[in-house]
């Protein structure tokens, strides 16, 4: 990444930061105690925060052909945000790679998920 672009991640995460509202602080007791009744609202996983951002810049699939009866199944992905927009060396995935993705991704955050709990 050249330094224009990483200015820019920057700009943007921190106008993202100041965005979102704050909440008064609160005493860390409470703040464990919190934790131990409703772990899942302030934990994520790295598998959770990664499906989220594969899912951000792919967005949900879709069936181009839900009627030919020749159709194998395989959702359309668009991974053109996510592997050619604003990079220097695009990857421009077919449709088996980014459904393969997508399933996988999926799969890392329901099993994290169902480890967590």
């Amino acid at each position: 990444m050249d330094k224009k672009t990483i200015k820019k991640t920057e700009e943007e995460l921190y106008k993202n930061v100041d965005a979102h509202p704050r909440q008064k602080p609160i005493p860390f007791k409470e703040f464990l105690d919190y934790l131990r009744k409703n772990p899942q609202a302030i934990i994520r996983n790295v598998f959770q925060v990664f499906h989220d951002m594969i899912k951000h810049y792919v967005g949900e699939g879709f069936e181009e052909y839900p009627d030919d009866p020749e159709n194998i199944g395989f959702v359309f992905y668009d991974c053109y945000p996510l592997f050619v927009e604003g990079t220097d060396r695009p990857f421009f995935a077919d449709r088996l790679f980014a459904y393969r993705l997508m399933n996988l991704t999926k799969a890392l955050r329901q099993g994290a998920q169902y480890v967590s709990q």
